[in-house]
C-alpha cells in the first residue's frame, strides 16, 4: 500500500467537503476551494490548503492539512503551522482556522485581544483517527471515520458561524494540556511502545525489571503471552510517557522561579533517546541541587521514554511548546491535570484512582474546613485534589499564611506509590518559591497509621545560593480539625487481592480504634468511615465522597449506629441527575459528620437529606475568581445548614430530620438498634410519606406474609444449567449417543454451558427460569424454560450405572466454562461446600418471582408450575395458600414498585442505571396486610391484576398510561384508605409523577456517566500459565515415576480397574480407588502409587519391585514437589499481586504440567 502525499490528502478532503455542501444546501457556505492564493505581509505569496467561503463569497476558514508521518504533522498544535495557518486567516480576512493532521484537528479564532495566536483555540477534536503512517488514509474503516468527522465538523460549524452555539476560546491551561495530548497520542506513545518490544523481547534483565515495576509498583498483571503482550507493553510506555511529561513541565514551573536553572531545550545534534536521556538527566541534577528528589529520581521505568530514537524528535517539540507557555497565567494545578487526563480511566486500576471533580471537592472542604488554622487530612489522597484544593481554601480564609504555615496543615496518606508522588507535585507547586517546600504526604496503607501514635520522617528544605542543607524531621500524626476524601472506589475483595492482609489490618484497626467488631461484608469505603472518624477531633469534621449504598445496606446499620453514637450527622447530599464520578459505576454521595461526645447536643441536632436536583456546577458562578468560588460555596453550605423544614425547588430538595428520630427509627423490638432506610429521605418524593401515613395502620412488612429466599446459585453454572437439544437433532445423531426413540423420554441429549454434549436422565432434569429477559407477562410457563437445571440429591453409589453419573465424575475432573469462569466444578468454593458437592435445594421455589436488578419495568411474575429459577430473581412464598392472587396483585401495583426503588440499592452501569434488592430489602418492604382488605376490594385486585397478566409488560413509562394498570393501583390505593375518588384520582396521578421521574432521573444519571475508550479484556490466567511454562526448566517438569527411577528398573503392573476418579489415601498403607480400600504391606508402595495417580495415573501403574528404589523414588518425589510448588507460587507472583489470578495461573500451570496436585501430603483425597 503507497503512502499518499498531502497534495493528494487535501484532494480528498476538497471532494469529500464540495459533496458535502451541496447535499447540504442550508448550510452557511458557498463553496470549498484549493490552494486559494494569498498575499501575507504584503509580500509573501502561498496557497492556502483549503478555504472555506460564506454565502456571500467571504473566506470564512482556512485549512492546514498536514500529514502525521511528517515533521510537520505530529501535532496540530504545531507552533510553525499554527503561525503561518494564522496569517494566512489574517491576511484573507477569515475569522476562524483550523489545522489538522489527521488524528486530531483544532479550531482557532483568528483575533482574541490579550492572547498570542498559539492561545486561539476554541475547541479540539481528538482521536477522529489513530494513524500513524499515511498508507492508512486508504483504509476503508480510516476513510469512513474522516469523511464523517468532516460532515459532523461542518454541521456544528454551521452553528457557530450563525451564532446558534457559542464557542469561546479555550481556557488557557486547557489548551496546554491539549497541546501535550496531541504529542501523546498516537505517535508518542505508539513509537516508545513499539521499541519497547522489541528491548523487551531482546534483554531479559530489563523485561524481569520492567515486570517486577508493573506488578510491585503498580498492582498491574503482566501478560506475556502474544495476544496480551502488545497491551501490557503499551500501558507501560503511555504511564512512562506522562511521568515524563509531568517532570518536564515541573521542571519548567521551577525555572520561572529559579531563574539560574538552564533551558530544558533539546539541541538538534541530540539524535538519540540515549543521548535525550543523558541530556535531561544532567539538567534534572541541576533541579535535584535545589529540591525535589522525588520528583526527579531515576528508576527503571523512567528510562522507557528514551528507548524509542524516533521520538526524539517529538520529544524535543513538546519542550518547545512547553516552554513558551507562562504558568503564572494560568496556575500550576495544572501539572496535577495533566496526569488525570494523559492516563486513561482503566489505567487507574484497582486502587479506584479516579479524580475528583474539583466542585464536589470545594463543597465538602467547606463544610469541614471551618477555619484557617484547621489541620487537614486526606487519608486516601491520590493525586492530592482535596489537599490542593484545601490549601486554596486555607488561603482565601487566612490570607496572611505563607504556603510553608499552610504545608504544615496538610497531611496525606496513599497505599500507592505514584498517586503519592504526584500529591508531593501538586502540593509543592503551589509555591515552588518556597524554602521549606516539603508536603506531609505518607505512602502507607491507612489502615497501619494512627494519630498520636504512628511517626513518619518528613524532608525539611533549606535553599540556600551556594548550598544545600538536608535533614528530616520526626513527626508524629495528630488528630485533625478535617478528614476528608474519596475513599478507593473498589470493592474490599479486590483490594486484598492487590495488597494481602489489608481486609484483616482494616478490622483490627477499627477494632483497636473503637473496640468495634465491623461486618465482614463491609465495603472499604465503610472502614474508611470507621478509622477515618479516629482520626477526628472533638468538634472536627468527616466528609467523604463515597460509594450511597451505605445508607441502605445490610451493613450500614453499623455505620448508622456508630455515626449516630460518636457524630452529628450535618448533612447528606446525593446527586440525582449527575454522576459525581463519571468514571465509576457506582452511586456516590457526599456525608458530612461533626464529632461531638455529647449525647443531647446529638439528639438535638437536625440531619439535611439533601437531593441535588440539578448538576452541582448550576449553584457556583459562570465566571469570577477564586473569592468568588469560596464566597458561593459559604452560602451554598450556610442554606444547607440552615434548613430547618423542608425546601423545595427545582434545584434540590433538603428535607431535615432530627438525629434523635433518626435513632429511634433505627430501634428493633427489642430495643437494640438494627437500622433504617435513610435512603428515603434522599429519594422518597413527598407522596410516598403521605400514602404511608394514610394507611399506617395497614400496612405490615412483607415477610409477614411471605418468605423471601435467595433463588438457586450453583456456584457452576456452565456445568449445572444446561439446554435441552433432544428435540433439535436427528434420529441419527441421537442414536450415536446411545438414545432410541423409545428412550427419549427416559434420556435427554444436553448441552453444557461450554458446549460440550452429555446424555443425562430425563428424572434428573428440571425446567429453569434463568433470564429475567424471558419474563414476558405476569405469569411464568414452561414456554419460557428453555434451560434445564441438574438436581441430583443421591450418594455417587445409588447412581451406579447411570449416565448421570458420568456426568458427575466430568465436574470432578473436567474443566467446565470458558475465560474467567472455567474451572473443575467440584473444586469450586460454593459446590465444595455443599455435602454431596453436586446437591442443589430443589425445594427452593417460589410463588411469585421477583426481579433482583429493576431497570425500567415492574413485573412480580405468577410462577404456579413452580418452576426453579437463577440467582437473577428472588423466589417469595406465602406463609398462607390463602389470598395468593391478592398477594399477586399488591405486588405489583405501582406503590411496591416505588417502595422497591426506595428501599433497594442504587446501581450503576454502562449505559443503565438499576436498583439492586438483597433478600432483606424485598422482605422488610411495605406491603398492605391482605387480611385487612374488603373483599369488594380485593375483587377489584385481583380482577386487575388478571387483566395485565393477559398481555406483555411495558415500560413503566407507558404502563402507568394503561386503562388495566390505573384500575389495579385505584383499588390498591382505595384499600389503603383513600376512599374519596377525587382524593384517590389525585394521589394517582401524583405517585405516577413520582414513579416516572424516578425511572427518568436514573436514566439520566446513567447517560451522564460517560466511559472513554474500551475496557482492558481481562487477564487470561491460561495464557499467563502457558508462557510460565515455558520459562521452567526441565528439571523442574520431571515426569513420576519415570524421571525418579534409574533406566531398566524392574516393575510389577497395578491395573487400576475402578478408575481413578474417587481416590483417597486414607492412612500410610491405605488407599481407597474407587470406592474400594486396598491395603499395603509397605507404606513407600501406598505412597508411590498416590504419587502417579497424582501425576496423572489412570489406568496402570508399573510399580518397582526393588523396595530400595522404591524408597528412593518417593523420597525424592517428596522433596521435588514442595520446591517445584514454590517455583509456581513464585512465577504467578511475578506476574499478579491479585490473590484469585494467582491462585487461577497456578491451577492452570498445575494442569499444564499433568498433575493433579502439587501437595505431598501423607494422606490426600484427589477428585
Amino acid at each position: 500500500m503507497a503512502a499518499i502525499n498531502e497534495r493528494q490528502w487535501q484532494g480528498r478532503v476538497l471532494q469529500w467537503t464540495s459533496e458535502l455542501l451541496k447535499k447540504y444546501p442550508d448550510l452557511p457556505f458557498s463553496k470549498v476551494d484549493q490552494e486559494f492564493e494569498v498575499l501575507v505581509d504584503g509580500k509573501t505569496r502561498r496557497f492556502n490548503d483549503l478555504t472555506l467561503f460564506d454565502k456571500q463569497g467571504k473566506p470564512v476558514c482556512i485549512f492546514e492539512l498536514k500529514l502525521p508521518d511528517k515533521s510537520d504533522g505530529r501535532s496540530p498544535r504545531y507552533l510553525p503551522v499554527v503561525t503561518k495557518t494564522y496569517n494566512s486567516a489574517d491576511s484573507v480576512g477569515a475569522e476562524y482556522f483550523v489545522t489538522w493532521n489527521v488524528n486530531s484537528a483544532v479550531l482557532w479564532k483568528t483575533h482574541i485581544p490579550g492572547r498570542a495566536p498559539y492561545e486561539r483555540s476554541l475547541i479540539q477534536y481528538p482521536s477522529i483517527t489513530a494513524i500513524r503512517s499515511s498508507e492508512a488514509l486508504d483504509l476503508p474503516d480510516v476513510e469512513a471515520s474522516l469523511k464523517q468527522w468532516v460532515e459532523d465538523f461542518l454541521q456544528a460549524f454551521a452553528r457557530i458561524v450563525n451564532g446558534v452555539v457559542l464557542a469561546p476560546p479555550q481556557p488557557l491551561d486547557e489548551g496546554f494540556i491539549q497541546t501535550i495530548q496531541s504529542y501523546m497520542e498516537p505517535l508518542l506513545v505508539g513509537l516508545v511502545a513499539a521499541e519497547l518490544q522489541k528491548r523487551y523481547k531482546s534483554d531479559r534483565m530489563f523485561a524481569k525489571g520492567l515486570r517486577e515495576w508493573a506488578v510491585r509498583d503498580q498492582g498491574w498483571t503482566w501478560d506475556d503471552s502474544q495476544q496480551a503482550l502488545p497491551e501490557s507493553l503499551s500501558r507501560t510506555a503511555r504511564l512512562a510517557c506522562s511521568m515524563l511529561v509531568n517532570k518536564i513541565v515541573f521542571y519548567e514551573a521551577m525555572r520561572k522561579v529559579y531563574q539560574g536553572l538552564p533551558a530544558l531545550s533539546v539541541p538538534t545534534t541530540i539524535k538519540t533517546g540515549e543521548h535525550l536521556r543523558t541530556r535531561f538527566g544532567e539538567i534534572f541534577a541541576k533541579a535535584m541541587q535545589i529540591d525535589y528528589e522525588t520528583v526527579f529520581t531515576e528508576e527503571l521505568v523512567d528510562t522507557v521514554p528514551y528507548v524509542a530514537d524516533e521520538a526524539v524528535e517529538l520529544w524535543r517539540e513538546m519542550v518547545e511548546d512547553v516552554e513558551r507557555y507562562d504558568f503564572t497565567r494560568f496556575g500550576y494545578e495544572v501539572i496535577g491535570r495533566i496526569f488525570e487526563r494523559l492516563i486513561a480511566p482503566d489505567e487507574r486500576h484497582k486502587l479506584g484512582q479516579y479524580f475528583t471533580p474539583s466542585y464536589v471537592v470545594d463543597l465538602i472542604n467547606t463544610f469541614c474546613i471551618r477555619s484557617g488554622d484547621s489541620v487537614v487530612l486526606d487519608p486516601g489522597c491520590g493525586a492530592g485534589t482535596f489537599l490542593v484544593r484545601a490549601h486554596s481554601r486555607l488561603k482565601n480564609i487566612a490570607p496572611g499564611k505563607n504556603h510553608e504555615e499552610l504545608l504544615e496543615q496538610l497531611w496525606g496518606i496513599d497505599i500507592a506509590r505514584y498517586p503519592a508522588h504526584m500529591s508531593v507535585i501538586n502540593l509543592a507547586a503551589r509555591d515552588l518559591a518556597s524554602t521549606e517546600n516539603y508536603p506531609k504526604i505518607i505512602h502507607d496503607d491507612f489502615f497501619k497509621v494512627f494519630p498520636r501514635r504512628s511517626q513518619y520522617e518528613f524532608y525539611k528544605r533549606s535553599y540556600k545560593v551556594a548550598s544545600v542543607s538536608t535533614e528530616k524531621v520526626q513527626t508524629s500524626v495528630p488528630l485533625f480539625d478535617a478528614v476528608v476524601g474519596n475513599p478507593p472506589y473498589t470493592r474490599q475483595e479486590e483490594m486484598e487481592d492487590l495488597f494481602p492482609g489489608l481486609k484483616e489490618r482494616a478490622h483490627g484497626a477499627i477494632k483497636t480504634d473503637w473496640k468495634l467488631e465491623v461486618s465482614k461484608r463491609s465495603s472499604i469505603h465503610a472502614l474508611f468511615f470507621l478509622h477515618g472518624a479516629a482520626f477526628v477531633k472533638e468538634g472536627g469534621y468527616l466528609g467523604l465522597l463515597t460509594h450511597s449504598s451505605w445508607v441502605d445496606v445490610d451493613y450500614g446499620k453499623y455505620l448508622q449506629e456508630f455515626f449516630l453514637k460518636h457524630f452529628k450527622v450535618v448533612a447528606i447530599l446525593e446527586p440525582q441527575v449527575e454522576h459525581w464520578f463519571p468514571a465509576v459505576d457506582v452511586n456516590t454521595s457526599i456525608t458530612i459528620l461533626q464529632r461531638c461526645n455529647n449525647k443531647a447536643e446529638r439528639s438535638n441536632n437536625t440531619v439535611k437529606f439533601v437531593q441535588m436536583k440539578a448538576p452541582l456546577s448550576e449553584f457556583l458562578p459562570k465566571y469570577g475568581g477564586e473569592e468568588d468560588r469560596t464566597t458561593a460555596f459559604e452560602n451554598l453550605v450556610s442554606r444547607i445548614e440552615g434548613a430547618d423544614s423542608l425546601q423545595e425547588d427545582d434545584l434540590w430538595r433538603i428535607f431535615p430530620v432530627k438525629q434523635a428520630d433518626l435513632w429511634n427509627e433505627g430501634l428493633g423490638e427489642d430495643g437494640k438498634f438494627t437500622g433504617s432506610k435513610w435512603g428515603k429521605y434522599l429519594r422518597a418524593p413527598d407522596i410516598l410519606f403521605h400514602i404511608l401515613e394514610r394507611g399506617k395502620d395497614r400496612f405490615v412488612q412483607l415477610k409477614d406474609f411471605t418468605r423471601v429466599r435467595f433463588a438457586i446459585k450453583t456456584g457452576a453454572n456452565d456445568f449445572f444449567f444446561v439446554t435441552d437439544i433432544t428435540d433439535n437433532v436427528s434420529e441419527t445423531e441421537l442414536r450415536q449417543y446411545g438414545i432410541s426413540p423409545t428412550k427419549k423420554k427416559q434420556l435427554r441429549l444436553v448441552e453444557s454451558g461450554d458446549g460440550g454434549r452429555y446424555v443425562i436422565e430425563a428424572e434428573y432434569l428440571k425446567p429453569l427460569v434463568k433470564s429475567t429477559r424471558d419474563i414476558k407477562s405476569l405469569v411464568v410457563d414452561e414456554s419460557i424454560t428453555k434451560f434445564r437445571v441438574l438436581i441430583v440429591s443421591d450418594e455417587k453409589k445409588a447412581l451406579v450405572g447411570k449416565h448421570v453419573l458420568k456426568y458427575l465424575r466430568a465436574g470432578e475432573t473436567q474443566t467446565f466454562g470458558i475465560g474467567p469462569r472455567a474451572g473443575v466444578p467440584a473444586k469450586k468454593k460454593t459446590c465444595a461446600s455443599r455435602n454431596p458437592w453436586y446437591a442443589i435445594d430443589e425445594h427452593n421455589k417460589g410463588a411469585f418471582l421477583w426481579f433482583v436488578l429493576i431497570t425500567d419495568t415492574h413485573a412480580v411474575s405468577y410462577n404456579p408450575g413452580g418452576f426453579l429459577s437463577d440467582h437473577r430473581f428472588h423466589n417469595i412464598e406465602p406463609l398462607k395458600e390463602d389470598n395468593i392472587e391478592l398477594m399477586w396483585g399488591i405486588l405489583n401495583s405501582m406503590f411496591t414498585f416505588i417502595c422497591a426503588e426506595l428501599w433497594g440499592k442504587q446501581f450503576a452501569g454502562r449505559g443503565i442505571d438499576s436498583i439492586a434488592t438483597d433478600v432483606y430489602e424485598v422482605a422488610q418492604l411495605p406491603f398492605l396486610n391482605p387480611e385487612a382488605i374488603t373483599e369488594e376490594i380485593a375483587t377489584k385486585i385481583v380482577d386487575a391484576v388478571r387483566k395485565i397478566a393477559d398481555r406483555p409488560i411495558l415500560p413503566v413509562l407507558e404502563e402507568v398510561n394503561q386503562p388495566d394498570r390505573q384500575a389495579l393501583d385505584n383499588a390498591v390505593l382505595e384499600a389503603i384508605g383513600f376512599d374519596e375518588p377525587e382524593e384517590r384520582s389525585k394521589v394517582l396521578s401524583e405517585l405516577y409523577d413520582a414513579v416516572c421521574k424516578r425511572v427518568e432521573s436514573r436514566f439520566e444519571r446513567a447517560r451522564s456517566t460517560q466511559h472513554p475508550g474500551e475496557k482492558r479484556p481481562r487477564p487470561n490466567a491460561e495464557a499467563i500459565a502457558e508462557e510460565l511454562f515455558k520459562e521452567l526448566s526441565p528439571e523442574l517438569t520431571r515426569k513420576f515415576p519415570d524421571d525418579f527411577l534409574p533406566a531398566g528398573t524392574k516393575t510389577k503392573l497395578m491395573q487400576l480397574s475402578e478408575g481413578t476418579e474417587d481416590f483417597e489415601r486414607v492412612t500410610f498403607n491405605r488407599l481407597r480407588i474407587g470406592g474400594k480400600l486396598m491395603d499395603f504391606d509397605n507404606p513407600d508402595e501406598a505412597e508411590f502409587i498416590q504419587f502417579a495417580v497424582q501425576a496423572g495415573a489412570s489406568d496402570s501403574i508399573a510399580i518397582p519391585i526393588e523396595s530400595g528404589l522404591l524408597h528412593d523414588a518417593v523420597t525424592s518425589y517428596r522433596g521435588y514437589l514442595p520446591d517445584l510448588a514454590k517455583h509456581v507460587e513464585e512465577l504467578a507472583s511475578s506476574r499478579t499481586q491479585d490473590r484469585k489470578l494467582k491462585q487461577r495461573i497456578i491451577e492452570a500451570l498445575r494442569q499444564r504440567l499433568g498433575l493433579r496436585s502439587l501437595q505431598a501430603d501423607k494422606t490426600a483425597k484427589l477428585i
